[in-house]
């Protein structure tokens, strides 16, 4: 079997292939994926190709030979489809580096460093870095380094947090059970706490510890395990710097891992809102409890991307997902696994939720292909960031002072069933002069609306008196006519009756007799006369009946078609007062930003 080069020269290579690529470069450029392809080859198992067939390397091949980069929409593809990337342990991390830009990352690390602050050049081996931080000698070579055993950590502090976290982490499972293994995850949370940018947080051990699950780190080779812990520490610092430093992944973990945890806010309304379009019955269930599942299901997801009690074979997929997909994946996983476990939350009650939801595993290939197979995209959580904020800003406008300043005299307490205060206070308060004037302008708003509305509503009201008045006038009209076109029907009736016994009688008398016709046939043809007159009497009062009833049917419709129009008109002034309060919340939030 052909050697394949050392890893330490192959990620030295891939980090510094592109010297010339700014820092703020959002998509790799053809030379990085070259050098990202040479890293796939690049451990014992590179000879045998067909491990890679069924995995992104040949997208990342075919970019390389067109001199292109890989389009980021055809890798989420694939991982959509296949439910991972299917790439072997080592070059896993490699892909991590390669879509995360970790290039970039490792730039910004260096330029927040002491020692690199008057712009030294920064083509320089991330390991040396590495080994100088966590042995504490700036000064130091990877010679001279390599092989010194790590200064224990102190028990106090960020340090004998990152000791108690680090035998919590995956406990049960033989790979940490390793002494190297839990010095490996001890260096590199040691490291990162030093050079991320918010100190150590619980919940980079679970990313940390999914990392090295995945990396199949080495029993013989110290250097080689070195790397790989300074491979892993440098996606970490990426999976920290903020959104703005690494545009090409839309979730920075500084949120999650930063002091008061900013971004809480954000992903549990986002949670929440999904959850709710997706099944808005269970979350009823839920919180009609006073149980918020925002808050659990956030809290595990993001804080350790979604690597709390993950089993041990499901890590690499879960990884995959998250680094790939970031906030959408995250917030796709959360879900995917709330909707597993419905049946026995709506089965349970709201006491035995929090239980239910600590029993997890099983997020494996299928799952996850599943779960990112719902068409939820980084435009709708953009979209609902934009919700978030016009909440949070009616929210403040609705406030009787500025919220986070009550005056002295009147100290107001913080209403947390708000999303202004659910999570802590708004990173930035808006001015009292700016949010009293806004006040003013949505009081005046209101003023007009109701002034608009109540006129409006009068009208309604007297249209709807009026119509309910012609009904009534018509069903009283109706049984009046009812009435004569049963008289008329008698009278039809009575005169047929007559003409039925004249000519009965008639037919009694010869025709030479007919001349002296007895008395009861003078009697039927006055009785005959008498009914036709009667009968067209009734005629003509029906026929006026059913003249006025039509003309009243014309009057009430043209009366609904009144009433329909001042609704309309009603609804328009709702609906235009919806559009200048969100203009002028839309202002209130332009000027915020422009703070």
């Amino acid at each position: 079997m052909s050697t394949s080069p050392t890893l330490t020269s192959s990620y030295h290579s891939a980090l510094t292939s592109s010297t010339s690529q700014s820092s703020s470069s959002s998509s790799p450029t053809p030379s990085t994926s070259s050098s990202l392809l040479s890293l796939l080859f690049s451990h014992p198992l590179s000879p045998q190709i067909s491990v890679y067939l069924p995995s992104i390397a040949p997208l990342v091949l075919l970019s390389t030979l067109i001199s292109l980069p890989p389009p980021i929409s055809l890798i989420k593809h694939y991982i959509t489809t296949h439910g991972c990337t299917n790439l072997p342990p080592p070059s896993r991390l490699h892909y991590y580096s390669y879509i995360l830009n970790t290039r970039s990352s490792f730039i910004t690390t260096l330029s927040n460093l002491p020692q690199f602050k008057d712009g030294t050049d920064f083509n320089i081996d991330p390991l040396l870095i590495y080994l100088q931080i966590l042995h504490s000698q700036p000064s130091g070579t990877i010679e001279s380094l390599i092989n010194l055993p790590p200064t224990p950590l102190s028990e106090t502090g960020k340090q004998g947090e990152i000791l108690r976290d680090i035998t919590r982490t995956f406990p049960l499972t033989t790979f940490f059970k390793t002494q190297s293994n839990r010095q490996s995850l001890s260096n590199i949370l040691n490291v990162v706490g030093e050079i991320g940018g918010v100190g150590y947080c619980q919940g980079m051990n679970y990313v940390v510890a999914g990392m090295l699950l995945c990396s199949h780190l080495p029993t013989g080779s110290n250097e080689e395990r070195i790397q790989i812990e300074s491979q892993i520490t440098f996606i970490l610092t990426t999976l920290i710097q903020p959104h703005h430093l690494n545009p090409s992944f839309d979730l920075s973990f500084d949120q999650f891992w930063g002091t008061h945890i900013p971004g809480m806010r954000l992903a549990c309304y986002q949670f929440e809102t999904l959850g709710r379009e997706k099944d808005k019955r269970l979350w009823d269930h839920v919180e009609g409890g006073g149980f918020r599942l925002s808050d659990v299901m956030v809290a595990k997801g993001f804080i350790t991307g979604e690597m709390y009690d993950v089993e041990v074979g499901d890590c690499f997929v879960v990884l995959d997902a998250v680094v790939t997909f970031g906030r959408v994946g995250i917030l796709k996983l959360g879900l995917k696994r709330l909707g597993r476990k419905r049946g026995e939350i709506m089965e349970s009650g709201v006491e035995e939720v929090g239980k239910i939801l600590r029993e997890r595993g099983g997020e494996g290939v299928d799952f996850v292909r599943e779960a990112l197979g719902w068409e939820v995209g980084e435009g709708r959580c953009r979209e609902m960031e934009r919700e978030l904020e016009l909440i949070m800003l009616e929210e403040q406008v609705s406030e009787i002072d500025t919220p986070g300043k009550p005056p002295p005299q009147q100290p107001q307490r913080p209403n947390f069933d708000t999303w202004s205060h659910r999570y802590g206070p708004t990173n930035s308060l808006i001015p009292r002069n700016l949010l009293q004037s806004t006040k003013q302008n949505l009081h005046n708003l209101e003023k007009s609306t109701d002034h608009d509305s109540a006129i409006l509503r009068s009208k309604i009201s007297s249209s709807s008196v009026k119509i309910s008045s012609i009904h009534d006038s018509i069903i009283t009209l109706k049984l009046k006519l009812m009435h004569h076109v049963e008289k008329c029907d008698s009278l039809v009736l009575q005169k047929n009756t007559i003409k039925s016994q004249t000519s009965h009688l008639l037919t009694l008398h010869a025709p030479s007799q007919q001349s002296t016709l007895p008395s009861d046939l003078t009697a039927l043809k006055k009785k005959m006369e008498s009914v036709e007159k009667t009968l067209d009497k009734s005629i003509i009062d029906r026929d006026l009946i059913f003249g006025e009833i039509h003309v009243l049917e014309e009057e009430i419709e043209e009366e609904k078609e009144r009433k329909e129009m001042l609704c309309t008109a009603l609804e328009v002034v709702f609906e235009r007062k919806g559009e200048e309060r969100e203009m002028v919340l839309e202002k209130l939030k332009d000027n915020r930003l422009e703070m």
